[in-house]
C-alpha cells in the first residue's frame, strides 16, 4: 500500500535493504554513521566546487570555518532518511561533470560527462527532488556551450541526462519484478503542490496534511482523477491569491520563513526525538535538551543570517567579475561551477515556494550557498586588505 502511494520510495527502500543487510534493520546508529560518512564526502565535494569557482587560500579558510561552525550540517546525520547520502552522491556527480570541462580530449570529456550524470542519477534515486541539481547542471552546461561553441558537449550532456533519468526509474521496475506487483503511478507531482499551497489551523502554511492521501483513496488511486483534483485545487488557490494579494503575501512569507529562516532546519528536532537522545549526557544533553538549547538556536540564527549575507555578497562579486573580465573568457569549469551553485539554489528555492514545506528538505540547498559565502568572505577580505594598503600608501606619501 505504501508504494502504491509513493512508488518513487522504492529507491530509498533499496538503501535500507543494503544498509540493513550489513548492520541490521533496526540499527539506527549505523544508519546515522553512514549519513556522517556521506556528509564528509559532501564537504569534500563542496570544497572542490569552492576551488573551481575561484577560492584562494583565504577563501578556503573561510569555507572551512563556515562548514565547521554550521550546526545543521553537523547534525544532518541524525535524519534517518537517505537525504544526506543522496545529496552527497548527487553533488559528487556534479563535481565529475565539472571535471569534464577540464578534460584534454573529446572522448575523455564525453566519458566523464556520462559518468557524472549517472552518479547524479544514483543520488536522485535516493531523493527524487535532487533532480533539481541535474537540471541546474544542464543550465550550466548550456551557458558554457553557448560560450565555447562546443555543441557536442551539449549533445552529450542531454543524452547523459536522459540516461540518468531512466536510471532513476530502475528501482521501481526491480521491486515490481521481485514482488510480482504493479504499484501504479502513485500520487501525481501536483499532489505535493496542493500540500504546498494548503493551510490548516495549527500548522504553518504549506506543511503536511492528509489531503493527497484522502484524494488517493477517494479516487481509488486513479492517477488522472487525482491530477484533475489537484489541478482544480491549485487553480482555485492561485485565483484566490490573485484576488487577495495581502493574504498571498502573508501565506508565502510565513511558509518561506518556516523553511529558510528556521535556523536548525529541523535537525535539533530529529536529534531530540532520535533513539540516541536517551543516552545524551554532558554537552550534548545541555545543548539539545537542557538550558543550552535556546543559546544554540540563537547562535544558529545569527550564523544563518551571516551566511545569507555572505552568499549574496559572493554572487554580486561574481557578477561584477564577469562584467570586468568580459574581454577575458572565463574557464569553462569555473563558469559551470558558478552557474550550477546559483541555479541549484534558486531551483530549490522556487521548488519549495510551491512544494510541500519542510526545513530538512531545504537544508541541502542551503548548504550549496557555502562556497558562494566563502567567495563573499574572500571578496570582503581582499577589499579590506586593498583599502588598508591604500591608506598606508597615502600616509607614506604624506
Amino acid at each position: 500500500a505504501y508504494f502504491s502511494y509513493y512508488p518513487f520510495q522504492t529507491g530509498p527502500m533499496l538503501w535500507y535493504v543494503f544498509a540493513g543487510s550489513i548492520f541490521g534493520s533496526h540499527n539506527i546508529i549505523a544508519f546515522q554513521i553512514l549519513n556522517a560518512f556521506a556528509i564528509t564526502g559532501l564537504v569534500a565535494a563542496l570544497w572542490r566546487l569552492g576551488t573551481l569557482i575561484g577560492l584562494d587560500d583565504a577563501g578556503h579558510a573561510a569555507l572551512a570555518t563556515l562548514l565547521a561552525t554550521c550546526v545543521p550540517l553537523l547534525m544532518f546525520a541524525t535524519f534517518v532518511y537517505p537525504n544526506a547520502v543522496g545529496f552527497s552522491i548527487t553533488v559528487t556527480g556534479v563535481v565529475l561533470i565539472t571535471q569534464a570541462f577540464r578534460a584534454q580530449h573529446t572522448w575523455s570529456c564525453i566519458l566523464i560527462l556520462v559518468a557524472g550524470f549517472l552518479v547524479c542519477g544514483i543520488g536522485v534515486i535516493l531523493k527524487s527532488t535532487f533532480i533539481i541539481l541535474m537540471l541546474a547542471a544542464i543550465i550550466g552546461i548550456v551557458l558554457v556551450v553557448i560560450a565555447n561553441r562546443k555543441w557536442w558537449q551539449g549533445a552529450a550532456a542531454i543524452v547523459s541526462f536522459g540516461a540518468a533519468y531512466m536510471l532513476t526509474k530502475l528501482p521501481l521496475r526491480v521491486i515490481e519484478h521481485i514482488t510480482h506487483q504493479d504499484f501504479g503511478k502513485g500520487m501525481p507531482m501536483l499532489s505535493w503542490i496542493t500540500l504546498g499551497l494548503n493551510e490548516r489551523e495549527g500548522t504553518m502554511p504549506g506543511w503536511w496534511t492528509g489531503i493527497p492521501l484522502h484524494t488517493f483513496h477517494q479516487t481509488h488511486g486513479d492517477y488522472e482523477q487525482q491530477s484533475q483534483v489537484a489541478k482544480d485545487f491549485v487553480m482555485e488557490r492561485m485565483q484566490h491569491f490573485t484576488h487577495n494579494p495581502g493574504e498571498a503575501m502573508d501565506f508565502f512569507s510565513e511558509k518561506l520563513a518556516s523553511e529558510w529562516a528556521e535556523p536548525t532546519f529541523m535537525t535539533s528536532v530529529y536529534s531530540q526525538l532520535g533513539s540516541s537522545a536517551h543516552g545524551f549526557t554532558g554537552l550534548p544533553e545541555w545543548l539539545l535538551s537542557g538550558t543550552g538549547a535556546a543559546r544554540l538556536t540563537t547562535y544558529e540564527n545569527v550564523s544563518q543570517t551571516v551566511l545569507y549575507a555572505l552568499a549574496l555578497t559572493g554572487v554580486i562579486a561574481m557578477l561584477i567579475s564577469v562584467v570586468r573580465s568580459a574581454a577575458r573568457p572565463m574557464e569553462d569549469a569555473t563558469a559551470f561551477a558558478r552557474t550550477f551553485l546559483c541555479a541549484a539554489f534558486l531551483g530549490g528555492f522556487l521548488c519549495y515556494l510551491f512544494w510541500e514545506a519542510k526545513g530538512i528538505y531545504t537544508l541541502p540547498f542551503y548548504l550549496l550557498l557555502f562556497p558562494l559565502a566563502a567567495y563573499g568572505m574572500q571578496t570582503i577580505m581582499r577589499a579590506t586588505h586593498q583599502g588598508v594598503a591604500r591608506i598606508r600608501g597615502r600616509r607614506e606619501q604624506a
